[in-house]
């Protein structure tokens, strides 16, 4: 199974996907973070920006491995920002069982909050570079859950 959690840089994904794999831990999920993918790549010269195009390849770099180790029977988490629906769409056709949870969140609450000072920086997905409206995730939310919604969501996605 692939479970896929999207939005903006801030809003909760790695934490959401570490509760995830805290309350499934018979399934042994692998966390795929953005962030630390990226940083890996990084160590061969791999390096990526944070444009548009540089999102682009990131993204594909996470379904690549996230394609490799599913197909040895591993569920996987993923993490990242950049998402759009045709992605999602391309998701469904490559991963059997994929689940995506997009987590939307207002970007001035966002700023305000700040805590790995993103904000500041320049190409910030969805103050920057305008982010696209996902409309085909299998659950939105636009708050902060807490532990009660996602033992919820857990039950949902029938792991």
């Amino acid at each position: 199974m692939v479970i896929w959690i999207s939005g903006l840089s801030g809003v909760g994904k790695s934490y959401l996907a570490n509760q995830l794999i805290k309350e499934q831990s018979k399934s042994n999920f692998i966390h795929l973070d953005g962030d630390h993918v990226r940083k890996c790549f990084k160590f061969n010269n791999l390096d990526l920006g944070y444009t548009l195009k540089d999102r682009k390849v990131q993204i594909n770099r996470l379904k690549s491995i996230a394609k490799i180790l599913n197909d040895q029977n591993f569920n996987i988490i993923i993490c990242a920002v950049y998402m759009t629906d045709k992605i999602i769409n391309d998701n469904r056709n490559l991963f059997k069982y994929y689940y995506h949870i997009h987590l939307e969140k207002n970007i001035s609450i966002l700023k305000e909050i700040n805590n790995k000072k993103i904000y500041s920086k320049n190409n910030v997905y969805g103050q920057d570079i305008k982010s696209k409206k996902i409309t085909l995730a299998d659950v939105n939310y636009n708050y902060f859950l807490n532990q009660k919604e996602i033992r919820r969501l857990i039950k949902s996605i029938k792991i």
